[in-house]
């Protein structure tokens, strides 16, 4: 490595991967191309889904693209906004800028440069990093700006790029090795598995276990690294047996106690996305969870409305949702359905307002609907699209999950 000046400024600060990397190939692309075209891009996602590991990909491929470098500012640390301006400027090594305000000295150092600025982990300074990348790239015609976090900054000119969970096998019963192999989570699961334990494979054996644990996991990448780290003391079938265990029942054998760990590790990061929320966000959130899969808008208006928030507010929340990565959007045959992303199941318990109870929506569900849980009154129902309760069937609400206000909250150790 060279000294610090030249060469130096113009690679940049970007860690070598330390592991392989799995899928994401789509969202790689569109990254690269979109940074092309614009100078804000904003990588998002769920907790625990891979964002800043798809933001620095991103960044690696492009680097050539900057000649005063690519820098990456860690900032899930960062606990004072204040304090964003001076952690930039630090990071990219700027000399004495006591005697000016943090960011003069910052726009001024970057004003005639090419330069790439990573911000990774920004949800919890969402205004802030909003505010400071307008102003920079106000002054900086040079510069581009890569976020990674779990909600969009809402600035001018931000584009985005959304990283969904990977892909797991298909739930239709005995499923070919070959189609268990070519799904990106379980491919996912065999590299870090091969890591601590070689020799490990996937074969006829253990290949519908594998696949149980990544549809049980829901193709969450943080959820399947920590699962496989187990495989040091467990078998896959152990494994599983400790998922569906926990925490639906309080005596869990040994491989339960052991697998709860990953749980607390998905909970502070769940929790962590909840304290962000407004409260009107976390009592809507709260709220859906009554709901056994996905949704539509008219459903979530009939049952999470009420004085509290009223059926008026309802479209804005879940927008704000949706723009915190606390919802997923999927469009089938015409018709907008959303889904709550707190998986797995239990994951995030504690402070959660009470959800709606199995009475209450089923009252709110007759009055609004006829009686439908879909939210549209079944003589209404489009072309093609099926009537009667097995129309309803996902959307029915469900309080088989555990909330519970009175659960300690974990410690804000886990964001991703």
């Amino acid at each position: 490595m060279t000294s610090a000046g030249g060469p130096r400024r113009q690679a940049g600060n970007l860690p070598e991967e330390d592991s392989s990397f799995v899928g994401r190939g789509d969202e790689v692309t569109l990254g690269k191309r979109t940074l092309s075209q614009a100078r804000l891009l904003t990588v998002t996602g769920p907790p625990g889904v891979g964002k800043s590991r798809v933001g620095l990909r991103v960044a690696a491929q492009v680097r050539r693209r900057f000649p005063d470098g690519v820098w990456l500012v860690g900032l899930a640390g960062l606990d004072d906004p204040a304090l964003l301006p001076h952690t930039v400027l630090e990071t990219l090594g700027v000399g004495d800028y006591s005697l000016r305000r943090p960011i003069d000295s910052l726009a001024e150092y970057l004003a005639y440069r090419r330069l790439l600025l990573v911000l990774d982990n920004c949800e919890h300074l969402v205004h802030e990093c909003a505010t400071l990348a307008t102003a920079l790239l106000k002054t900086a015609p040079g510069l581009r700006i890569l976020i990674t976090s779990r909600h969009l900054l809402g600035a001018e000119g931000e584009h985005v790029v959304t990283v969904p969970p990977l892909p797991v096998p298909d739930d239709t019963g005995a499923l070919p090795l070959e189609a268990v192999l070519a799904s990106a989570s379980v491919e996912l699961f065999t590299a870090r598995a091969k890591v601590l334990v070689p020799g490990f494979t996937v074969d006829a054996a253990n290949c519908h276990a594998v696949a149980a644990i990544c549809r049980r996991l829901e193709g969450l990448p943080l959820a399947l690294e920590l699962a496989a780290k187990w495989l040091r003391t467990m078998s896959v079938e152990q494994i599983l047996t400790g998922l569906r265990n926990w925490p639906e029942q309080d005596e869990v054998p040994d491989q339960g106690a052991r697998v709860a760990r990953y749980h607390e590790t998905l909970r502070a990061s769940f929790d962590w996305s909840f304290e962000l929320c407004s409260p009107a966000e976390r009592t809507l959130w709260a709220r859906a969870s009554v709901f056994a899969a996905d949704f539509d808008l008219e459903s979530a208006e009939a049952v999470c409305s009420d004085d509290a928030v009223p059926q008026e507010d309802v479209l804005e929340l879940v927008v704000s949702l949706l723009d915190k990565s606390v919802l997923s959007r999927r469009d089938r045959a015409g018709w907008t359905r959303y889904r709550l992303l707190d998986r797995p199941a239990g994951t995030v318990r504690g402070g959660l307002p009470s959800p709606v109870t199995p009475t209450a929506c089923a009252a709110a569900i007759a009055t609004t609907t006829g009686g439908c849980p879909s939210g549209r009154k079944r003589s209404g129902s489009a072309p093609g699209r099926r009537t009667g309760t097995s129309a309803c069937a996902a959307n029915t609400p469900t309080c088989g999950r555990r909330w519970s206000s009175a659960s300690p909250r974990p410690a804000r150790s886990a964001r991703g």
